[in-house]
Formats: C-alpha cells, sequence, structure tokens
C-alpha cells in the first residue's frame, strides 16, 4: 500500500484486485475499524467532495471487496 493505492491479492482466486488513492484511504480506514460515516467525512474533506457522494462510493467499494473475496466480513457500520 502507498499513497498512490493499494493492490490486493487473492491466493485462493487467483486474482487481483486494485485501487487507487481513494482505496487506499478506505482500506487504512477499514484496518482502523473506523466506520462509513467516518471514513466518508475523511475522505470528502481531503479531496472536498460531496460526502453524501463519498458515503455512497465508500459504501459501494466496501461491498466489491466483500465480492471480490477481499474483505471476509462487514468490517465498517454506516
Amino acid at each position: 500500500m502507498t499513497e498512490d493505492g493499494v493492490v490486493f491479492l487473492n491466493l485462493r482466486k487467483g486474482s487481483v484486485f486494485r485501487a487507487n488513492c481513494v482505496g487506499a484511504a478506505i482500506w487504512q480506514a477499514l484496518l482502523a475499524r473506523a466506520d462509513l460515516a467516518q471514513t466518508a467525512t475523511a475522505i470528502s474533506e481531503r479531496y472536498n467532495a460531496p460526502r453524501s457522494q463519498v458515503l455512497t462510493d465508500v459504501s459501494a467499494f466496501v461491498a466489491q471487496l466483500q465480492a471480490e473475496g477481499m474483505l471476509c466480513a462487514p468490517q465498517m457500520k454506516g
């Protein structure tokens, strides 16, 4: 993981999932056990983006991680 992004490797499926710097920020929030609201607020402020859109995008990213098998259980609350 770098400030430019993050790469996930699923050894069971043999798949690779890459994300940009925003994805890396969301991953860091997951590791810190931040909730969706905290994560959306932080990203919204950092990138000067509408919080409601960021919250939607964060939720979608977490769902995509789960669908790709990169996240086993819900890690964040809304």
